[in-house]
């Protein structure tokens, strides 16, 4: 079954019930965003967009395709648990698509700052990685790696090294020069 048109899945801001996929494989269409702290439960294949408001649990094989995207909040890092927005109980996660990181209004990160996104079972299994990885609209000055580690996903924000890289992003170019005149 798949799940099409234009639209919006929005669950409570309490984890609630979620999407369950039974007797085969459901999709989400790329048109379609699901909103909120639910379960995937069952085998799922994600075209559109993952918005985690709170906590998303996944029961099942469960597959970003190269159009989805996953909308992750770092949150300020102020707690262990805070940060991780999926975690998958039974099965398998296959990352694709975007991965679009953002922070928390005003939240300015340290250097080497931990955020702990995917957690799973140890005997479950992260496969693949993002085709696009887009960094938080932030302070500039970071740089922020994302490491697939022992059944998870993490991000970690460095310091630039250059400070002529004025918008963070590892490289010193125009772009550098344009967020020097617009600041």
């Amino acid at each position: 079954a798949t799940i099409s048109g234009t639209g919006v899945i929005a669950f409570g801001d309490e984890f609630s019930s979620g999407l369950h996929a039974v007797g085969g494989l459901a999709t989400i269409g790329t048109e379609q965003t699901v909103f909120g702290e639910y379960t995937l439960d069952g085998d799922m294949l994600i075209e559109g967009t993952l918005e985690p408001d709170g906590r998303v649990e996944i029961d099942g094989d469960v597959e970003l395709a190269p159009s989805a995207r996953l909308l992750m909040d770092l949150g300020d890092g102020s707690g262990v648990d805070d940060n991780i927005n999926l975690r998958f109980n039974n099965g398998s996660l296959t990352l694709g698509g975007a991965l679009v990181l953002s922070l928390e209004d005003g939240h300015v990160p340290f250097d080497g700052q931990q955020w702990r996104l995917i957690d799973g079972e140890p005997d479950n299994e992260l496969l693949g990685f993002f085709d696009t990885v887009i960094p938080p609209d932030g302070p500039p000055g970071f740089v922020y790696a994302v490491e697939v580690v022992a059944s998870g996903l993490r991000v970690i924000a460095t310091a630039a090294s250059c400070p002529a890289d004025f918008n963070g992003d590892g490289s010193v170019n125009t772009l550098d020069v344009l967020a020097f005149l617009n600041a």
